[in-house]
């Protein structure tokens, strides 16, 4: 049975699916959404092509002393109206910063691609993608906090 991560935003909502026997997370296609109404609208959809889902984990995003924001209330919110269109359990895990360790993931993941390139290309610099390379930088930062989640949550819940 998998299990799904979710890391919640009220314009992008990341994604993550386990695999069937709970060992790792995978990233989905970041969900763009117009609010919590649509966020619930499209994750009940992934529910109901997931027929083995047993557990939806939610990043609830928290204070580094443990304390609630406004984002960790808007994201409960959400998780209340989500529990209340599916038949399976939503929990929630610490999120742990982990938007910004998915961030350094990806600076890392750059600087090794960029390097490598500009020895491919004997020190020319590749130009930028502009605006279009942001949004989806964005969107795969949301993709990978989902998996650090889901992993999170799965190292707690193993065997």
């Amino acid at each position: 049975m998998s299990i799904l991560g979710v890391d919640y935003g009220t314009r992008r909502v990341g994604i993550a699916v386990s695999d069937p026997l709970g060992i790792d997370a995978h990233p989905r296609p970041t969900l763009i959404v117009t609010g919590t109404k649509d966020a619930v609208r499209q994750i009940v959809g992934l529910v109901q092509e997931l027929d083995d889902l047993k557990t939806i984990v939610v990043g609830l995003p928290l204070h580094l002393d443990g304390g609630e924001s406004e984002q960790t209330l808007i994201t409960r919110k959400f998780a209340e109206a989500l529990e209340t269109q599916v038949s399976v359990p939503v929990v929630f895990m610490d999120e742990g910063l982990t938007s910004w360790a998915a961030e350094q993931e990806m600076i890392e993941a750059a600087a090794a691609e960029e390097a490598f390139a500009v020895a491919a290309m004997d020190g020319q610099r590749r130009k930028s993608r502009g605006k279009r390379r942001a949004i989806r930088s964005k969107q795969v930062v949301d993709q990978r906090a989902a998996v650090l989640i889901l992993r999170d949550y799965l190292k707690g819940h193993a065997g």
